[in-house]
Order: structure tokens, then C-alpha cells, then sequence
């Protein structure tokens, strides 16, 4: 089913129990299988855990019984230490929308290169920039980071002191980049509590609890909840500054429900708490002007990043004039020395201008259905229930029939061992993924119809052995 918003959704009839000997004997052969084929990885990984800690250089990147190393990209495609070549359905977490080695990117970076790395001041290309992303998201005024986590730090200050108020909220579950107030209530299961008095909890060591206090959660796809939580905040003299949500919900390509988004708007100007979306995951990868542009809902503040660099590390949070003149006064202190980097600007501009095209963002969209259309029938060959989601290149598939609308359901949705499997299924088969949500998947530029069909092929047998 497709919406009028772009979204795909589908589910499956048949069966739904999957035997636990089952995925664990095909574990212990697919380990087996991937132990013989990256043994220089392996080697790799016992000397880089000398040097960097746990031999990687983002924790995301762990896996057992140890990550791959890559040396190359180009187009749809990456190849390891052993040689091994795959195709990437991973896209560096989401920064390689153009495929690797985009001609039209490595020809501006060996030319901006030449005239400047770096200068530490305000180029052309940088009003270019911002100029191109106040059109696409309708938001007067614009500043960049290098992270996404920086861009979702400043919009949190931001709102803080546009409102002068400190409390913000999240929904219970999603990643907002690695600063700490944004490192609360990322875990997989709320446990069973009150959706009205989800617990603030820290991800990890190292978080003030005093810091963690400042941000609570609610479910997503639950305005109700939303505006509860705000109102009994507000009685207890904690009124929230902003409530921070990713359009479409990318820890699990969760969509949100028909005119929920507009109900969270609804709800966040009653309260006079300002609304941030943060595309920073979604952004460029489910259209134009991400999801905002295709949901009608005006957020207060837009975070992006990640594809925006076209490899190379930029980011960027937009706001109204009003707003961003409390940094244009100083009075909200944002800086930064790679801030509006002469080299990420040069690719930035040359990837809103000639790459990432409407022509681009419809193809994506042509491919991504096409690869939701190869998963559904695979389910249905097989007899097995199963659901998933589209927007955009951004999807997923689960092998249970209810469709999950929170975060809570995602983690019933991708069983650990479950998810295991399809990592080392996918990797031995000549897909690369991503380890947390290996069946969560993006389609890039440098995919072609024969590359879903391949990724269909080997989701199909996976699904297919499970009997």
C-alpha cells in the first residue's frame, strides 16, 4: 500500500513461529562459513584492538565474531581485506546515498581540493548551501555542523533559549546522535512501563544524572501520550523546550500513522514547545526535503546530515530568522572549526545542484519499491508472515505479521537472534549490512535492478531455510 506521502507498507500471511534450533543451527554454520571467508579481517581486527579501542573506530561498527574491513568502494558495491566483493546495502549508515566513487563528487573534491582544504571562513559554496536547503525545507536561516550529533546538540540549545526553558523530549527508543542529553531512553524495551512516565535512562556510563533528568520520552505514534506528558511536565514546573522526533522513525523504518505528525504539531504549539525534526537519517533519503516535504507538517527546527556530505562529514541544522537570530547575536554560542569546511561545502553544493536531482530522488524511490515488492514476495513463496516498510531508499522487512508502530516493537520485531542470522546470512552471500538492523536496508544511486534482485535472491533463501 503507498501513500499519499511516498510511504510503502506491507504484510504477509502464513507462518509466524520460527524455530529457535533452527536459527541456531544455521547460525553455527553460517559462522562457520564467514570464520574460512575473512580471516585477514580477523587478523586485521586482533591488531587494530591493540591500538583502537575495540579495534574499531565507532562502536557501531562491533560485531561478532568480528567486523569486516573495507578498502574500497565504487558505485553499489564494496570490497574487503579478503577480497571479498559485495553489494552495499549498508551505505555507510546512510552517508553514501550517491553510491561510492560518484563521478560527479570525486571530480569536485580533486578540484575544490585544489584550491583549498580548508580556510577556517565563509565561502560562496556555503551560502549556495543554505540557500538550496531554505528552499527545500522552507526555513529562513541555516548553520552547519560536522556531525549529525553537533546538529541536533545545537538545535536542543536553540530551543532552550528561544524558550527559555530546559526540559526536552524524545521519543522512547531513538538515536539522536552521541552528546548526552540526547543518549536517554535509546534501549530496545521500555519494560513494561507506564507510557506515561517512561524512565529517563542514561545508554552507558558517563551521563550526569542531572543531564539525563532534562530529557524524557514517550512512545512514538502516540500523541496522546505526547500531550499528557507535556501537561503533567508543565504542572510540576518542568515545562519542555522541544520535542525532538525523526519524521519517520529509523531505528526499525518505523512510518508514523495518518495524521499523527500533525497532531505532535498540534500538541507542541498548545503547549508552546517547539517542534524539531530531525532528518539527519531520513533527510535526503526519502526525498527532496526529506520527509518534511512530503508529510505538510512544519517543524519550529530541521536537523540533517549524513547523505547532505555525499561521503565527506557535514551537517546542518535550519530554523526561523527569529530563532537563528539568537545566534546571529551570540547569544546562543555555536561554533566550530569544520564548520562550513571549504571542502564539504564544495561536495554539498555539487550534490544539491546536480546530484541529488528530483530525476535521482524519483529513481531511488522506483528501486526502493521495487526491493519491498522482492521481500513481500519472497514472504508470500515461502508461506511465511512477515511485514515491512518503505520511504524513499530507506526500508525494512520483519519476519512477524503485526506491524510495529513504536520502538518497543522493533525489538519484538528483530529478534537478537533472529537479526544475527540475516547479518551473517547476507554477509556470506555477498550483501553488506548493517549489524543492528540487518534487514533494515538502503538503496542508493549506484544500485541497479539486477543488484535487488540479488538482494531478493538471498532474502529469499534466507527466508526459505527457516522453513
Amino acid at each position: 500500500m503507498t501513500s499519499s506521502t511516498g510511504v510503502e507498507q506491507f504484510t504477509t500471511d502464513g507462518e509466524d513461529r520460527i524455530d529457535a534450533g533452527t536459527v541456531q543451527r544455521l547460525i553455527a554454520r553460517e559462522e562457520r562459513l564467514f570464520a574460512a571467508a575473512n580471516a585477514t579481517s580477523r587478523t586485521r581486527y586482533d591488531a587494530a584492538r591493540d591500538v583502537l579501542a575495540g579495534g574499531v573506530v565507532s562502536s557501531f561498527q562491533l560485531q561478532e565474531p568480528w567486523p569486516v574491513y573495507l578498502n574500497r568502494g565504487l558505485g553499489a558495491a564494496v570490497w574487503d581485506v579478503d577480497g571479498t566483493r559485495r553489494l552495499d546495502f549498508h551505505n555507510g549508515f546512510g552517508a553514501m546515498l550517491q553510491g561510492h566513487a560518484h563521478p560527479g563528487i570525486t571530480e569536485t573534491i580533486a578540484r575544490a581540493a585544489g584550491a583549498a582544504t580548508h580556510v577556517g571562513a565563509t565561502g560562496e559554496d556555503a551560502v549556495a548551501v543554505a540557500t538550496a536547503l531554505r528552499q527545500r525545507w522552507k526555513l529562513h536561516s541555516w548553520r552547519f555542523a560536522t556531525t549529525g550529533s553537533e546538529a541536533t546538540m545545537d538545535a536542543l540549545r536553540l530551543a532552550r533559549a528561544a524558550t527559555g526553558r530546559e526540559v526536552v523530549v524524545k521519543m522512547f527508543g531513538a538515536y539522536h546522535g552521541h552528546h548526552d542529553a540526547v543518549l536517554v531512553s535509546v534501549g530496545d524495551d521500555d519494560g513494561g512501563a507506564d507510557p506515561l512516565s517512561l524512565p529517563s535512562v542514561p545508554a552507558g556510563e558517563g551521563i550526569p544524572r542531572d543531564v539525563c533528568d532534562l530529557t524524557a520520552a514517550v512512545p512514538f505514534n502516540d500523541a496522546e501520550t505526547l500531550d499528557a506528558r507535556l501537561e503533567t511536565l508543565a504542572a510540576r514546573g518542568r515545562a519542555v523546550a522541544c520535542v525532538i522526533v525523526e519524521p519517520v522513525f529509523q531505528m526499525g523504518v518505523l512510518v508514523p500513522d495518518p495524521g499523527y505528525l500533525a497532531a505532535v504539531r498540534e500538541v507542541t504549539r498548545r503547549h508552546g514547545t517547539l517542534l524539531v525534526f530531525d532528518e539527519v537519517k531520513s533527510g535526503f533519503a526519502v526525498g527532496s526535503a526529506g520527509f518534511t516535504g512530503a508529510c505538510g507538517v512544519e517543524p519550529d527546527l530541521v536537523t540533517v546530515g549524513k547523505a547532505l556530505g555525499g561521503g565527506l562529514p557535514v551537517a546542518a541544522v535550519g530554523a526561523s530568522q527569529e530563532t537563528m537570530d539568537l545566534v546571529a547575536t551570540r547569544r546562543v554560542y555555536q561554533v566550530g572549526t569544520f564548520n562550513g569546511n571549504a571542502l564539504a561545502m564544495a561536495v554539498a553544493r555539487e550534490n544539491l545542484e546536480r546530484v541529488l536531482t528530483p530525476e535521482a530522488h524519483e529513481r531511488l524511490g522506483d528501486l526502493g519499491s521495487m526491493l519491498a515488492d522482492r521481500c513481500r514476495h519472497a514472504l508470500d513463496r515461502a508461506g511465511r508472515a512477515g511485514h515491512g516498510a518503505l520511504v524513499g531508499g530507506r526500508g525494512f522487512v520483519a519476519l512477524t505479521r503485526v506491524p510495529a508502530r513504536d520502538h518497543t516493537h522493533v525489538g519484538q520485531a528483530h529478534p537478537p537472534d533472529v537479526s544475527r542470522l540475516a547479518w551473517l546470512y547476507l554477509m556470506n552471500r555477498g550483501v553488506f549490512a548493517t549489524p543492528a538492523r540487518p534487514l533494515q536496508w538502503m538503496v542508493g544511486l549506484g544500485h541497479t535492478a539486477d543488484d535487488i534482485v540479488a538482494y531478493g535472491s538471498v532474502f529469499e533463501e534466507l527466508v526459505s531455510e527457516l522453513g
